[in-house]
């Protein structure tokens, strides 16, 4: 009977190299080069199960809250951001997160669908389909019955132009241009004179009618002149006159907030395009609006205004930040002007004598701040900006700017001046007035 062979010890195999000829001090190098190898390799298992942990795991926090895709409204929730409090239980924090997301899209769409001025949806009387409908008595929808006659109370009272749709459209056209500086109005005279020529059109009175029926019913009936229907034929303008215009995202917020907090929900803030921000009833913690500045070329976040809960802030601003695409700045005369979508719809001009503006609506109404945030970039001359601030600002409204012509400067209403916050170092001299 044969016996085995006993097999002769292997050689230490590191790296994938035969250890056999190797030093003892080279030995030593292979095993503390392998240590580390798997301390690393033990490190990173270990951060990626906390990162899965973490997303598997639900903590108490502040999370993005996103609106459900939807291939037959894809835009509805573009330029929307919700930002929520949950807290409870992992489990508790996710059912959460799935209800409201399914509540924040039906009510975004919902009141994106109900103010479109320009496309009609199955099921919907909207915007548009009371333009394409005009001369005939239509029942609305309670919620858009109710924002459309609140929209012509700030139209008869001068601060909003429900009838602006053509003017508001042709500057969107501009500025979405390739070559927009050179249609500007500002070195483009054919293109002034058409926007002198819409502006008047849009503000004549007598071109427009939009009754309020019945608010029982929710039924109104809105018209245009014969003059108004030649001037949308010579001008080549779409039929869509009514039109919330830079409101439109301001109502649609406002209305978001008492469907969200009428449901329980109540932690969290809105953001829309422009400088629009919205808190919802209550926040975790103390968050600051964010009013931006330019010292020569470079945007800068200068100043932070207090984010109460139930507040809403619209910053605007005349210069371009973060490649944001509807501005732009046009040389006229030796002067660099400053575009943006804050226009005067009395004119149908841009002005930029101021770089920013601020106002904080305390009682949580987004269209009050854009109001009076609009009129104040209404104005050529900085004398009379800041004689509106100054009537603007009240215990319920904060109203801070910046003036062009001194970038470091804060212009903002006693009552409030202590509530400013400087950002990243930032050396802003604070005035009053």
């Amino acid at each position: 009977m044969s016996k085995n062979k006993a097999k002769a010890p292997q050689p230490l195999v590191i790296d994938g190299i035969e250890n056999k000829n190797l030093t003892p001090e080279e030995r030593k190098k292979k095993r503390i080069r392998t240590i580390a190898l798997i301390l690393a390799v033990a490190a990173f298992l270990s951060l990626s199960a906390f990162a899965l942990s973490r997303i598997v795991r639900k903590v108490p926090g502040y999370y993005a809250v996103d609106a459900e895709a939807d291939a037959d409204c894809p835009l509805y929730a573009s330029g929307v951001s919700f930002t929520y409090y949950f807290s409870g239980s992992s489990e508790e924090i996710r059912s959460a997160q799935m209800e409201l997301k399914t509540l924040y899209s039906s009510a975004l769409k919902r009141i994106y669908k109900l103010l479109d001025p320009e496309n009609e949806y199955e099921g919907f009387k909207n915007i548009a389909y009371i333009n394409a409908h005009r001369g005939e008595d239509i029942e609305l929808d309670p919620d858009l019955y109710a924002i459309l006659a609140d929209a012509v109370k700030h139209t008869e009272a001068g601060e909003f132009n429900l009838f602006g749709g053509a003017l508001y459209t042709e500057w969107q056209q501009i500025r979405v241009l390739n070559d927009r500086e050179s249609f500007d109005p500002a070195v483009n005279e054919p293109e002034a004179e058409r926007l002198a020529g819409i502006a008047a059109a849009c503000t004549n009175e007598a071109n427009f009618s939009l009754r309020l029926v019945d608010p029982i019913k929710h039924i109104v009936n809105f018209s245009v002149s014969a003059e108004y229907e030649r001037f949308e034929s010579d001008y080549e303008v779409k039929p869509s006159a009514l039109d919330l215009g830079w409101l439109r995202y301001a109502y649609m917020l406002d209305h978001l907030r008492d469907q969200l907090v009428r449901a329980g929900y109540d932690r969290g803030y809105l953001i829309a395009p422009d400088g629009l921000t919205l808190t919802l009833a209550g926040l975790e913690d103390d968050g600051q609006y964010v009013i931006s500045t330019l010292i020569g070329e470079e945007p800068k976040e200068c100043v932070g205004l207090p984010m109460a809960a139930g507040s809403a802030c619209a910053v605007y601003r005349a210069f371009d930040y973060e490649d944001a695409k509807e501005y732009y700045r046009v040389s006229s005369e030796d002067r660099v002007l400053y575009r943006h979508p804050h226009f005067s719809e009395g004119t149908g001009e841009v002005y930029d004598a101021l770089f920013s503006a601020a106002a904080l609506d305390k009682n949580g109404s987004l269209v009050s701040a854009c109001i009076a945030a609009n009129r104040l970039f209404s104005f050529e001359k900085l004398s009379v900006a800041a004689a509106a601030a100054k009537e603007l600002a009240s215990d319920e409204m904060l109203i801070a700017y910046i003036p062009r012509e001194q970038p470091s400067v804060l212009f903002i209403d006693a009552a409030d001046a202590a509530s400013v916050t400087a950002l990243n170092g930032f050396e802003i001299a604070v005035k009053t007035f």
